[in-house]
């Protein structure tokens, strides 16, 4: 009788534990989804506290990285999940990983990014290996490795979720690949004539400004010199040289802003973001 007694007592003990954990769960779900991310982990964190082996922990752990990365807290979001890499069920540790690779993302840090895609994308969980292949594919693009980020997205199966815009940034990357951009060594070598180093990056008003200014003060530097006036002469010739290389170097960095702002009008399109954090 005391053994059935005991038994009844610690299954009523965990049904009301399971009932409390259920109510605090849908309480941080709530704080969450209201944008009250600090709430939220306080209440995770002491589920973490209250769970120590259980399923509901390793939910918690998912459920912090998971807060840190919605408010764009990404260097906590790589700490947490990290630390805490071990701590969770193996079951979910890939769901983990990928996190800590959204992370590094954020932060563009492509290359640490790609290295945990791409060990996630040789797992047999055919939706985990399409979210990392989408994903290592983003991380490539920009670092304009077009090759690399279009091998990524074909490898994403018709049935995923992610096969429509894998197909979007498809067709992005080709047209990134056909973009007429400048070479910046031939606009700073047109940058020794004053004004055609910019007109070639596509800087007009720049490019007239330049000649207008460089021409007048060369002139007025001769004019100096011409009237024998070697120490205001010798100054002008100082700050006319000076702008001459600038005009020079200008046109060069020209080209290479006028080629990235060509890049960036249609990579700007392929989010490092997931949908839910864009509509934050």
């Amino acid at each position: 009788m005391k053994i059935f007694l005991s038994c009844i007592t610690v299954l009523a003990f965990a049904l009301v534990c399971k009932a409390e954990n259920s109510d605090t769960i849908n309480f941080a779900q709530w704080l969450k989804s209201n944008g009250e991310y600090d709430r939220a982990v306080d209440v995770y964190l002491k589920l973490i506290y209250d769970n120590p082996s259980n399923d509901v922990l390793s939910y918690s752990i998912l459920r912090v990285s998971e807060c840190y990365l919605e408010k764009r807290a990404y260097e906590d979001a790589i700490k947490w999940s990290r630390n805490q890499m071990y701590s969770i069920s193996p079951l979910v540790r890939d769901s983990l990983r990928i996190m800590l690779g959204h992370a590094y993302l954020r932060l563009d840090e492509y290359s640490k990014a790609e290295n945990i895609y791409f060990g996630l994308a040789s797992k047999e969980n055919t939706n985990l290996k399409d979210e990392a292949y989408f994903w290592a594919g983003v991380a490539k693009i920009h670092q304009l490795e077009f090759r690399s980020a279009d091998s990524s997205w074909e490898q994403i199966s018709p049935l995923s979720k992610y096969f429509g815009t894998s197909r979007n940034y498809l067709s992005m990357s080709n047209k990134l690949q056909r973009l007429n951009l400048k070479n910046p060594n031939t606009g700073a070598t047109l940058g020794t004539i004053p004004g055609l180093g910019y007109y070639y990056a596509e800087h007009e008003q720049t490019a007239i400004s330049a000649a207008i200014v460089i021409g007048l003060m060369s002139w007025g530097t001769v004019k100096l010199l011409q009237n024998d006036n070697y120490g205001f002469g010798l100054l002008s010739g100082f700050i006319t040289i000076g702008w001459y290389s600038g005009s020079i170097y200008g046109s060069y960095k020209a080209v290479q802003r006028s080629n990235w702002q060509k890049y960036n009008s249609i990579l700007s399109k392929i989010s490092r973001f997931s949908q839910e954090e864009r509509n934050e």
